[in-house]
């Protein structure tokens, strides 16, 4: 498997600056460099991210690390999740109590 299709794998083949999926709308999710190549940046997969090729137009040569958007909207749904779980296990008790 590519380095890229790895990396798209491992976002949930999305872009992570706009969240579009991968293929969905006929969008390709490409390879950005976090940091340019021109002002540095590596080929290493710790410099690379998957965007949208309009997201990773309307970039273009600004460092900007998506990653850190996605991370944080990872936390919030494990949240969620586990907030809900939290109250479907008391409402299960209770059923359980009353039956």
């Amino acid at each position: 498997m590519r380095t890229i299709d790895k990396l798209i794998k491992l976002y949930g083949n999305r872009c992570l600056a706009c969240g579009v999926k991968h293929m969905k709308y006929g969008q390709t999710l490409t390879v950005d460099h976090i940091i340019p190549k021109s002002l540095g940046g590596s080929d290493e997969i710790s410099n690379l991210q998957p965007l949208c090729s309009r997201c990773n137009r309307s970039k273009w040569k600004t460092p900007y690390d998506c990653r850190e958007r996605f991370i944080t909207l990872i936390h919030r749904a494990e949240k969620y999740i586990l907030r809900n779980q939290i109250e479907f296990d008391e409402i299960i008790n209770e059923i359980r109590t009353i039956t």
